[in-house]
């Protein structure tokens, strides 16, 4: 079976359906830098991808996020004097103090010696002098160095005090260096994960944003809606059967077998749509119900109805496909936009998607390896 390309709005909702929510532009970065698949061919300026590239890259993202190494105990933490439960947004600075730590043990070693040194020297000047003789002048010498003795060893048991403190704290953070540096491969595996971590939830914000903006600019005027019953007048084929009004079971009713007047009859909530289903939870914007994605394989109309029928539905229109289209084909295509079904913006992502395939003369209906889409005669002026 031959592979059709995806589009850059097919390979957002394939990496959408593995946990990544990534903008246009977003996507366009990952590529270039090698994050991403690169494109595999372009129309004009706007590139392809091979979707069995794209789904595979796409699945780590999943287990990424469900795979959260362990996280330094509180401990380690305290011994860091880092917070037991940091704030998401310094999850990184567990990993930037432990580098940190080397530093800190060698100012304090040389705080250590400094301190030590001083205190030696004012030990040796607080020694009281020798006597060498009982003279007068001798005795008057004697009685101000040891004077000056005295008050040297006061500084010098101050020396010795600090001398002690720079011991503790040295002895401290070897200790710390020492702990560190055997769960240091967790603690990067856990900032590492962490910063990723809020990357990915960056880009779903970013995603939701991005897509809720055309989502509001696609958004269908209500001129664009067609009652069930007036769409269904326009071409019969467009009616798969109607439901039975009487007793269950009764054999559904042919709609081109009634004339007009008998039409008319017809609630609407009997009139089941022809065409293959790819859906029923599209949300349009402005729309207070949830919509089913359909597709007619013998108009070749892509449209959107209530996925709920009941008097009053309406249709939208989206887009005319090629004729000759198959269904397989169509399958291939959508399938990446059915992982978006749900999201409340989905609608902004198919919108536009069918932008590209219009202008590009559907290149996701054709195998990769065709070197030119086989439906040029499609794309109108109108369409472009």
């Amino acid at each position: 079976m031959s592979t059709q390309p995806v589009s850059i709005y097919g390979a957002i909702a394939i990496a959408h359906s593995g946990g990544l929510d990534l903008t246009d532009s977003t996507f366009r970065s990952y590529a270039s830098k090698g994050r991403a698949p690169r494109a595999v061919t372009h129309v004009g300026r706007q590139p392809f991808w091979n979707p069995d590239e794209i789904w595979p890259w796409a699945k780590p993202a999943d287990k990424r996020r469900d795979s959260e190494p362990d996280r330094p105990g509180p401990l380690e933490l305290e011994a860091l004097h880092l917070l037991a439960e940091p704030p998401e947004d310094e999850l990184g600075q567990a990993y930037a103090a432990l580098l940190q730590l080397p530093t800190i043990v060698d100012k304090l070693e040389a705080g250590t010696a400094s301190h030590k040194e001083k205190y030696l020297r004012s030990a040796r000047a607080s020694m009281d002098p020798p006597i060498d003789s009982f003279t007068p002048a001798s005795l008057a010498r004697w009685f101000f160095a040891s004077r000056r003795a005295r008050q040297t060893r006061e500084v010098t048991a101050e020396h010795l005090a600090l001398t002690r403190l720079a011991q503790q704290e040295e002895s401290t953070a070897r200790s710390d260096l020492s702990r560190a540096r055997a769960w240091l491969p967790k603690a990067a595996a856990w900032a590492e994960w962490a910063q990723q971590d809020l990357d990915l939830r960056a880009d779903h914000v970013a995603f939701d944003r991005w897509l809720d903006s055309y989502a509001k600019q696609f958004q269908p005027p209500a001129h664009a809606f067609i009652s069930v019953k007036e769409w269904c007048s326009q071409d019969p084929a467009r009616v798969a059967y109607l439901h039975s009004d009487h007793s269950y079971g009764e054999p559904p009713t042919a709609w081109k077998r009634l004339d007009t007047t008998q039409q008319n009859l017809i609630a609407e909530d009997r009139i089941e749509l022809a065409g293959a289903d790819f859906g029923y939870r599209w949300r349009i914007p402005g729309q207070p119900l949830e919509h089913r994605l359909s597709w007619h394989e013998s108009t070749g109309e892509l449209y959107l109805c209530e996925a709920l029928r009941r008097n009053g539905s309406k249709v939208l229109p989206l887009t005319q496909l090629p004729a000759g289209t198959t269904l397989r084909q169509v399958m291939d295509w959508l399938l990446p936009f059915e992982q978006m079904i749900g999201h409340p913006s989905a609608f902004g992502l198919l919108s536009l998607e069918l932008e590209v395939q219009r202008s590009t003369n559907w290149r996701s209906l054709s195998p990769l390896n065709d070197a030119e889409p086989p439906f040029p005669s499609m794309t109108t002026t109108s369409e472009q």
